[in-house]
């Protein structure tokens, strides 16, 4: 259930600040994170153990958090810039 939660907080982030960058996104996902306090069960076996030495940031994700982080950083420079997509030719179309 984690890959849906941070693409829809990535997407949420995404639709208020269109200028973040892909690494200035993830460095908003991860600042963003909150820490449980709490040990959790490492996996396979029985022993308690702090959420950080499981995962990169040892917490959960605040999208809260997160967008507060996307709000201080700079838009950049240039806006991206959308690439025009020409319609596909179908060579069985009749016409």
């Amino acid at each position: 259930m984690a890959s849906p939660v941070v693409a829809g907080t990535a997407a949420l982030l995404l639709s208020y600040f269109p200028y973040l960058t892909p690494e200035q996104l993830v460095l908003c996902l991860e600042k963003g994170a909150q820490s449980p306090g709490t040990k959790v069960r490492k996996p396979g076996t029985d022993t308690m153990v702090d959420l950080s030495e499981l995962c990169k940031t040892g917490g959960l994700l605040n999208a809260y958090e997160s967008a507060k982080v996307a709000a201080s950083l700079q838009p950049s420079a240039e806006p991206p810039v959308k690439k025009n997509k020409k319609q596909p030719k179908f060579k069985n179309k009749k016409d």
